[in-house]
């Protein structure tokens, strides 16, 4: 049987505790979970058979389920689904040549938690709006230019000042997000426009204990530019705040 590895944990506890905690979990085909410990840290995994592995789906979702469970108790990093070693050894091993790695990515995510947030809008919509309260300007031509060459300028201003009154907004709402996070002392990663529905997409890293400043931000944000919609997720795993390459 191969190993399946599900996540790196900050080990804070003996290792006696470690593993009654474990006790209580299962992995995806419902066997035990087991700790291989290298000084801080451990890799949780489970016996499975690498050539029954099936990628799909279902299978994804219960991994990741297990990660979850896993986060309510420990401060982790979640391994890549799908991450298989030979043996106990071989883990043993990869612990002890990434143990600073891992330990440096522990501490930054120690009593910290994920969320995501998109912030979607009704591209036209939004547009409509922006011209109503900024009628585009347009380019005044001598009588004896042609007409036709007029509005073609006219209707490629009017687009251009359009598309970067659009970006203007998008900024500002992301000005506002990112004064929330300044002000919670959050470590953030943020993308703009990434689809014509999707104005922000931006996940963020932060403390426990102010998940819920968070939530109110947000919500206050909302009731600031009703035009838009503010979906805030999680609390999750730092899947995306892992920043290592095994050697």
């Amino acid at each position: 049987m191969d190993k399946l590895i599900y996540a790196i944990l900050l080990n804070k506890s003996k290792t006696d505790n470690l593993q009654q905690t474990l006790s209580g979990i299962e992995g995806i085909d419902k066997t035990a979970l087991n700790a291989i410990s290298f000084r801080k840290i451990s890799a949780v995994c489970g016996s499975f058979n690498k050539s029954a592995f099936a990628a799909n789906k279902a299978v994804a979702i219960a991994f990741a389920g297990v990660i979850d469970e896993l986060a309510k108790h420990f401060t982790l990093l979640p391994m890549r689904f799908g991450s298989f070693m030979k043996t106990n050894d071989d883990i043993a091993k990869m612990l002890e040549l990434n143990h600073d790695g891992f330990l440096q990515n522990l501490e930054k995510v120690d009593t910290k938690l994920e969320f995501g947030l998109k912030v979607f809008g009704d591209s036209t919509k939004i547009q409509e709006h922006l011209r109503a309260a900024n009628p585009a300007e347009e380019i005044t031509l001598d009588e004896n230019e042609a007409s036709k060459f007029k509005a073609y300028v006219n209707k490629k201003l009017q687009a251009h000042r359009l598309e970067e009154r659009t970006l203007a907004f998008v900024d500002t709402i992301v000005a506002e997000i990112t004064k929330c996070l300044k002000q919670l002392e959050a470590t953030s990663k943020i993308r703009k426009m990434t689809s014509e529905s999707i104005l922000v997409d931006g996940v963020f890293l932060v403390k426990k204990n102010q998940q819920q400043q968070l939530v109110d931000a947000i919500g206050d944000l909302q009731k600031q530019y009703p035009e838009i919609k503010f979906v805030l997720t999680g609390p999750w795993p730092p899947y995306s705040f892992v920043e290592i390459k095994l050697k």
